[in-house]
């Protein structure tokens, strides 16, 4: 029995002596490493810069002269005797930010890009109130690779935005500016003018040189709708302004799938010089004057497939040579002309396949023999396929 303890008493002993090693030699179990940092903690924030790496713009005038991305950070106020922000760089855009640059009297430009740079961008904001042009990109050089988008320029002191030929403007508003709404001009071709509207403004609502005009809307504009100078209109409405509705100059303007109406001048009104137009698919109608005037321009045109009526003075007045007159559909006003060939000296004009209704001996006229008009009729009689239809 006394041996039997003395075994408990030993195991026990052992037992706490295990128990005493593990319990003060932790190490032993779960080694740690060093609790000394390995140097300085780093920055886990980005910088500002990182996050919007643009250049904040909070007074006016400001001159631009380094490549970069700008943002109007609120709505800002010119002075008098200068222009509001002035671009003397290229690889520059300025994101208005939904904000107003505000003009006061005397002030000069909104925007000015001050020399012949390329690749600059003005987008997202008001251009208002200013003494000279909204956005005046041209009149200090030729710029290229321009961009404008999203802009409404009103109220200026001369156009709204002047720019040259090769720039892209897309869905901007023109409005209420003392010259024209938009300027694009120079010889350079290319440039695209789509989604935009001129209401309202002193001079023409669109002037636009070797160019085009996609889906505008031109109305109430002192001077007249578009001014076309070897450019294209394409789908764009233009009714109500004082004047023409469209002007052509140059060589080669193309006005397809347009609405020409109410305008207090003619619809489409040709200058002396200008020839090889192509108008096609149009409404021309309501124009105080005539619908199409060729004036004494050089010819060479093709009038198809439009839709002219009730223009008061006339529907298709031609006063040159060499024209193809085809399939067009006039209704007029008794009396009041509907095709005609104004003298003798307008030769070699080709006039097939039209409907004019309501001028009855007014309906087709042709002062001269050498133009070559298809057989005149009605369509009960008519057998020629050339054959014009007259009611």
């Amino acid at each position: 029995m006394k041996l039997k303890t003395q075994i408990q008493l030993t195991a026990q002993c052992v037992g706490l002596s295990l128990l005493l090693t593990f319990s003060f030699q932790p190490s032993a179990v779960l080694a740690q490493g060093s609790l000394t940092p390995p140097g300085s903690p780093a920055p886990t924030m980005k910088t500002l810069a990182q996050i919007e790496p643009r250049t904040p713009i909070s007074t006016l005038p400001l001159i631009i002269n380094a490549p970069g991305s700008y943002y109007l950070t609120a709505n800002l106020n010119g002075i008098s005797g200068s222009s509001g922000i002035t671009i003397v760089s290229g690889n520059v855009t300025l994101d208005l930010n939904g904000f107003t640059l505000q003009g006061v009297p005397g002030s000069v430009d909104g925007v000015f890009v001050g020399g012949t740079f390329t690749n600059v961008i003005v987008r997202n904001g008001t251009v208002t109130g200013w003494g000279a042009i909204g956005v005046d990109a041209w009149l200090s050089g030729f710029p290229r690779n321009l961009v404008f988008e999203h802009l409404t320029i009103s109220g200026n002191g001369a156009r709204g935005l002047y720019t040259e030929a090769g720039s892209i403007v897309r869905d901007c508003l023109f409005i209420g500016n003392a010259g024209d709404g938009i300027y694009s001009g120079g010889s350079s071709g290319g440039g695209d003018i789509a989604g935009c509207i001129a209401r309202n403004n002193g001079g023409y609502g669109f002037s636009v040189a070797n160019g085009t005009v996609r889906q505008c809307q031109s109305e109430y504009n002192s001077t007249g709708g578009f001014n076309l100078i070897a450019s294209r209109a394409l789908d764009c409405s233009c009714q109500n302004n004082n004047g023409d509705g469209f002007e052509c100059l140059g060589l080669g303007d193309e006005i397809r799938k347009c609405r020409i109406v109410s305008n207090s001048g003619t619809g489409i009104n040709c200058a002396a010089g200008n020839s090889a137009n192509v108008v096609e698919d149009c409404e021309v109608l309501n124009n105080s004057l005539y619908g199409y005037n060729s004036g004494n321009a050089s010819g060479n045109s093709i009038i198809s497939r439009n839709h002219f009526s009730l223009n008061t003075v006339g529907a298709l007045i031609i006063q040159d040579s060499n024209n193809l007159i085809e399939e067009n559909h006039v209704v007029t006003a008794n009396g009041v002309l509907g095709i005609e060939i104004v003298n003798a000296a307008n030769t070699n004009n080709v006039i097939l396949k039209n409907v004019v209704i309501g001028g009855g001996l007014a309906n087709y006229v042709n002062y001269g023999t050498a133009n070559d008009f298809g057989p005149i009729g009605s369509a009960a009689t008519a057998t020629s396929p050339w054959a014009n239809i007259s009611h």
